[in-house]
């Protein structure tokens, strides 16, 4: 074992041996009989390459699995694969050069079909070399995939299931819609982080004249190309409202906004707007005819804001939902031009896209005079977050699921759940849920899992849920049936209540309804008839990131919720997002994202996973820097590499090997063993919390405390061959190694074998560490040791202030606020400040005096007058009779100004004054004074150790072996100290340096030279 460390050469040796012995297999089928522990695998979707956020997500699932195995749970964790939808489709269409859905349909379904799955299985392999390089153990061989029938007709099952319950319904309402993927958008689809962005539109003042009198009804739109579309104008019925005069014209505005519409004009005349209510107007394009229902009318809505716009409201019920629900309301007619791909229909801009057709119909307004302002308007707007490109709103038939009617029981079930954290139970996902619409779970689109709903001329529909029960209907074997389109469209059968032929309906499902149907889904339940479902429902545990709260956690409850009758899940671990120096999300549409492939030759699978886990609490977003994450590698991991180094090398010099259950009565391995025992409980604690990065933390604290702390103390012991120094930090390694296994599964695996010697096996097939019993923990030399590094602390920072170096040994120690030391404490700190006698007392027994000024801010108040002279008396008091009883909250009597007065306690401020010779650090209760005299003698024993350090760093530098003798010369000044420079050096023999020899020499330098005498 020799070098630094290097993770990435290092997890190539490990994952070797894991391959030869098959331990990810055998830690899979480990604990047969245990209980089990469920989790169901957030399906990832393989529309592209693995990013470092599924790294982010993976690592925090791989690490409870593992715990939990390892404490003798039965895991059972499968790979899954999110393999369908837009997508996946969009990235096909990229590569195909298809720009939308007619070219879809002109390439072929079929054809299009099969490159989805190619595209999909292609990254399907590329996620599994991935997520197997960062240590994430997960069943790949028998991996559930969306896209198998097994799994698309246990979808259609559960969809059955809800069907039955009246729960499944098609509505003609207004959805979010994208006009270049030609479906639509469910609600929690626009929940998707990055929907909403900041865009710029031309927003219109236009005038409708009324019918009777010529007056415009002034409205203002940001989307002007919706105004074909337009049916009626919504007043405020309790506004008023005004005529102004503008531009040769009279507008109708409300009165309250007229201000900032038409800047300073004055009204002819207001009146209520329940006058106008029931007034007709000229539609600004009577030629798109409307369906039947009122039209070009004015109606009263107490929607209508009053901060924004004219007062006055342009309805299109085609293409806005308040709209289309006032329409329904008021019975009014629906206009609605535009085609499923974004194209109006109708004459005057038929055939051109609607966002194209802007300018078109601001230029016709324009022309026409009634346009009163164009101005640009900022403002946030949905996008498709698979395409990224604008939605519109538009009325539709579309099929939905009744999650409205069902909103009570998935707020009853989130009651049943552990959120960590715990906010978003009642705060992101329970305000979701209490605001929860109908689930529009229908796409027009082509690869998903196909609506299995087949309708009839006669409108009879059916919801199939298996293939036997198509078999049934069609009279025709259809167990082997392919259930993605175009073969499943091609299935007809008789409908069972008027004989005429039912299609399936063309729509597929919601790529969401597919992850929700996880739980079951992956089994191919109820169809498999060796399914797992039944003991694997529901699961203890899921985590995905904060955007899922509106994504898979949501589709999860409600489709369980209505399918199942109860949560699909108990706990959930919800991660923050990973963004990049700047702050922003990690995304590929910002191009900011990260390939962990470009990580992992860096910094190496746990290098990336300790970052993850370690840098703060996983719910908030976390920061991704290449300089913080080699930060943290090289503090933690490095530090913990050197004392795996340092460890082997004491024991290759004294052939050791560990002796089991060995307890060594020395002190600091009675500390350091009883530190182990509360790591083990504390990190035990935290992963059954799921608070995973409390736990790495406190690995890390462990390792500084094993490192700069034990090792740094214990060195001389190690040199020495001490055996119960070897069998304590055998010990303490062996078991770190297995508390690290979650964690690190590469470098824990590493560490055990150096430790425990190939043989033994893998870490990962050890036991979890026992709890240890409540009285394990040596509370009281903890809490000693933890004051003797404390003050230990304060005496560094009190030499740095007096500028001494820390080898130069000082006289006297005073440490105040601890405890009553044990002697063995008292010989550690002796040695670690670097002192000849250390003294443990109360503050009154250290070197201080003190001395009294008046607090002016209490003391002038109440001695006015007489307040110089009280001031100049308080100054004046030396004695310590009068100070302690100040100090004990007593008031001292004082003259002052030819009279006796009485002086509280709050009216004079106690000022410690520190003798000379010495130098004082406090901090959180405990005071170290260190004498800073330095004598003769006490700089010669300074240059001694200085010399000493010189001479050790010579000798690796010369790369002389820890047990390499050497012959020495020093100063002549030093030699009176040459028996502890020879013993500290290994030198055989000290001369002064006028002795030097003129040949044969090693190494030299300030005050030293030496030559190797004989090599170990």
């Amino acid at each position: 074992m020799s070098g630094p460390l290097d993770l990435p050469s290092l997890e190539m040796d490990v994952l070797e041996f894991w391959r030869q012995a098959g331990i990810p297999k055998i830690f899979a089928r480990r604990n047969p009989e245990g209980k089990p522990w469920v989790t169901y695998e957030g399906p990832p979707t393989v529309n592209g390459s693995p990013a470092l956020h599924h790294v982010w997500t993976s690592t925090y699932k791989d690490v409870y699995g593992r715990f939990q195995t390892l404490r003798g749970r039965r895991v059972d964790r499968r790979a899954g694969w999110d393999c369908q939808g837009l997508p996946v489709e969009i990235a096909v269409e990229r590569l195909l050069g298809l720009k939308n859905k007619r070219d879809i349909e002109r390439y072929g379904i079929g054809a299009f079909v099969e490159k989805c799955r190619e595209l999909a299985e292609g990254n399907i392999s590329t996620f599994s070399e991935v997520f197997q390089r960062i240590g994430y153990w997960v069943d790949y061989e028998n991996s559930y995939r969306t896209m198998d029938d097994s799994f698309l007709e246990s979808v259609w099952w559960q969809l059955k299931q809800i069907w039955d319950q009246d729960l499944v319904y098609e509505g003609y309402k207004v959805v979010p819609y994208c006009v270049r993927c030609a479906t639509g958008l469910s609600s929690h689809e626009l929940g998707q982080p990055g929907v909403y962005r900041e865009v710029t539109h031309q927003s219109v003042y236009v005038g409708f004249p009324l019918e009777e009198g010529g007056d415009q009804l002034l409205v203002w739109t940001t989307t002007p190309w919706t105004l074909p579309a337009n049916t009626a104008v919504a007043v405020d019925p309790e506004a008023r409202y005004g005529r102004y005069e503008v531009d040769g014209r009279t507008v109708i505005v409300a009165v309250e906004r007229a201000a900032q519409v038409l800047a300073g004009a004055v009204a002819a005349d207001t009146f209520p707007g329940s006058d106008l209510v029931g007034s007709t107007y000229l539609r600004p394009y009577p030629d798109v005819e409307p369906a039947a229902g009122r039209c070009a009318v004015v109606v009263g809505w107490d929607g209508v804001a009053g901060d924004t716009g004219t007062g006055l409201v342009h309805i299109a019920p085609a293409f806005g939902e308040e709209d289309n629900d006032l329409g329904l309301r008021e019975g009014l007619a629906v206009v609605n031009p535009v085609d499923g791909n974004g194209e109006y229909q109708t004459s005057p801009f038929q055939g051109r896209g609607v966002h194209e057709a802007t300018p078109a119909i601001l230029d016709d307004l324009l022309a026409r005079d009634l346009v009163l302002r164009i101005q640009p308007h900022q403002h946030q707007y949905p996008h498709c977050w698979r395409c990224n490109c604008e939605l519109i709103y538009w009325a539709k038939p579309s099929w939905f699921i009744r999650t409205s009617t069902r909103r009570d029981d998935l707020l009853a079930q989130n009651e049943s759940v552990t959120w960590h954290p715990a906010h978003l139970k009642d705060g992101r996902f329970g305000n979701w849920l209490r605001e929860n619409v109908d689930w529009a779970v229908s796409r027009d689109r082509f690869w998903g899992t196909p609506l299995p709903i087949w309708r009839c001329p006669s409108d009879h529909t059916v919801c199939v849920g298996s293939r036997a029960e198509l078999t049934a209907l069609t009279g025709r074997d259809q167990s082997r049936l392919s259930l993605h389109r175009p073969h499943i469209d091609d299935i007809t059968f008789p409908c069972a209540e008027c004989g005429e032929t039912a299609t399936r309906t063309p729509a597929v499902c919601d790529v969401w309804l597919d992850s929700g149907c996880v739980p079951a889904a992956q089994w191919g339940h109820p169809h498999n008839p060796e399914n797992g479902f039944a003991g694997a429902y529901p699961a203890d545990f899921i985590c995905e990131a904060v955007d899922q709260t509106r994504g898979w956690f949501y589709s999860l409850l409600a489709a369980n919720t209505m399918a199942f009758g109860e949560s699909p899940y108990s706990t959930v671990v919800c991660l923050g997002h990973l963004v990049d120096d700047d702050g922003r999300k990690m995304s590929k549409s910002v191009g900011n994202v990260i390939d962990p492939q470009e990580l992992l030759p860096e910094y190496g699978a746990d290098g990336i996973r300790w970052y993850l886990l370690s840098a703060g609490a996983p719910w908030g977003a976390r920061r991704i820097s290449f300089e913080a994450i080699g930060q943290r590698v090289r503090r933690d991991l490095h530090t913990l590499w050197n004392v795996v180094a340092f460890h082997a090398r004491y024991a290759e010099i004294e052939k050791f090997s560990p002796t089991p259950g060995h307890r060594s009565e020395h002190l600091m391995d009675q500390w350091i063993s009883s530190r182990l025992l509360r790591l083990v409980r504390d990190v035990t604690d935290d992963m059954e919390s799921y608070a995973a990065h409390l736990a790495v933390n406190r690995i890390g604290e462990f390792i500084d405390e094993l490192s700069n702390w034990y090792i740094r103390r214990s060195r001389r012991r190690f040199w020495e061959g001490d055996r119960d120094a070897l069998d304590t930090l055998a010990h303490v390694l062996e078991t770190l190694a297995v508390l690290l296994a979650p964690f690190c599964p590469f470098l824990a695996e590493a560490v055990h074998q150096r430790i425990t010697g190939p043989e033994a096996g893998s870490v990962h097939l050890s036991d979890w560490p026992l709890i240890p019993a409540a009285d394990a923990v040596d509370e009281a030399l903890e809490a000693q040791m933890a004051e003797a590094r404390q003050a230990s602390t304060l005496g560094r920072a009190t030499r740095r202030d007096a500028g001494l170096p820390g080898r130069q040994p000082l006289r006297t120690v005073v440490v105040a606020g601890v405890s009553d030391w044990s002697q063995a404490i008292r010989d550690i700190a002796v040695e670690e400040l670097n002192v000849h006698r250390l003294h443990i007392g109360a503050e009154a027994e250290l070197p201080l005096s003190h001395r009294l000024r008046a607090n002016w801010k209490i003391l002038g108040p109440r001695h006015r007058e007489a307040v110089a002279q009280v001031a100049e008396a308080v100054s004046a008091v030396t004695d310590p009779e009068r100070i302690a009883a100040l100090r004990a909250g007593l008031p001292i009597r004082l003259a002052a100004g030819g009279r006796e007065v009485t002086v509280a306690p709050d009216e004079v401020v106690i000022e410690e004054v520190l003798e000379g010779g010495w130098q004082i650090s406090a901090s959180d209760g405990v005071t170290v004074a260190l004498e800073t005299t330095v004598d003769e003698a006490l700089a010669l024993e300074g240059r001694q150790r200085t010399v000493i350090r010189r001479i050790q760093v010579a000798r690796r530098d010369a790369g002389l072996k820890v047990l390499d003798r050497i012959r020495l010369w020093v100063e002549e000044e030093l030699l009176p100290g040459a028996a502890t420079i020879a013993g500290e050096v290994l030198a055989e023999s000290v001369e002064g340096l006028r002795k030097l020899p003129d040949d044969g020499i090693t190494a030299r330098g300030e005050g030293f030279a030496f030559a190797a005498a004989h090599t170990s």
